[in-house]
């Protein structure tokens, strides 16, 4: 397992091959359970695995962090139920997740907090030096940390970490008063803010909550997105030969006219019906819409 240039990589293939196969299991069972029910597996079974030693074997090469991706993006296709070859970043955005890397970055830094603050063992804060502050020169440089001279390498932990952390734009974080727990949602903030889909909004059907997300993830089962991948020929609609795209589908083909009515009797309350209404991107429609489930 170990190696002279760390770059941990049979230890992270056995941490590939074995969170794999219960990505394998999520996808044979994506069209039975629920999409909180996948995301609650892969956390659970998947990431706990990922988890383990991720602030050591986290700075490795490009190449083993980039099969550690695929394996969570493998994972997040099965739970949103979304095609091959969908946007990643998209994926993500729906269900909240962070890119492994970022993931890994604010575990190492939350590890790299608890050893300032004395929560670890003493050989591991021994390595670090905090400067103490000028009273008549508080400048920025004042709150840098400094690791003593040690044979280290550039993919060494604190060495990266250090760097990492002085060159966070938050000071709260670097507030040795701070909890662990405030300072965890400080660096989640601080590092990949982004936004999800609510959980609460729930599919009776699972078929009905995959046809939803494949649309909302950009890469429906249309003609236009699947002509784009060179899988059909015709990006037209059979019903009046145009371009079978998002818009059209929710708006002009003549084939859903029954479907579209009735949808659009449901929304009366809204003064203007946009795709971005269809697709729930605002998030006060989607308390609203919880609001009005709830009364059902």
């Amino acid at each position: 397992m170990f190696t002279n240039d760390l770059t941990w990589t049979t230890d992270i293939n056995k941490v590939y091959f074995k969170t794999s196969s219960i990505v394998e299991l999520m996808k044979y069972y994506k069209h039975v359970l629920s999409r909180n029910a996948l995301e609650i597996i892969y956390k659970s079974c998947v990431l706990s695995i990922l988890n383990y030693g991720c602030i050591i074997y986290s700075l490795t090469t490009v190449a083993n962090l980039n099969n550690l991706e695929s394996v969570q993006y493998k994972a997040a296709i099965a739970t949103v139920g979304a095609m091959k070859r969908t946007s990643r970043e998209k994926v993500y955005e729906i269900l909240g997740w962070f890119s492994l890397k970022a993931h890994f970055r604010i575990l190492r830094l939350l590890t790299f907090s608890k050893i300032m603050k004395g929560f670890t063992p003493g050989y591991l804060s021994v390595h670090l030096h905090i400067r103490q502050p000028n009273e008549r020169y508080n400048l920025r440089s004042n709150q840098n940390t400094n690791v003593e001279t040690m044979r280290n390498t550039s993919k060494d932990f604190f060495v990266v970490v250090t760097e990492e952390w002085n060159g966070l734009v938050l000071k709260d974080p670097r507030d040795l008063r701070m909890k662990v727990a405030n300072t965890r949602e400080m660096l989640k903030n601080e590092v990949t803010p982004t936004e999800k889909f609510s959980k609460r909004l729930k599919f009776a059907i699972r078929r009905e909550e995959i046809i939803f997300m494949r649309i909302k993830s950009n890469f429906p089962a249309l003609n236009y997105y699947v002509y784009k991948r060179k899988c059909v020929d015709p990006p037209l609609c059979s019903c009046e030969g145009v371009k079978k795209d998002t818009v059209h589908y929710f708006f002009n083909c003549s084939l859903y006219n029954v479907e579209r009515n009735l949808l659009k009797q449901k929304l009366n309350f809204l003064n203007e019906i946009t795709l971005d209404i269809f697709l729930l991107d605002d998030l006060q429609l989607q308390c609203i819409v919880l609001m009005r489930s709830a009364c059902i």
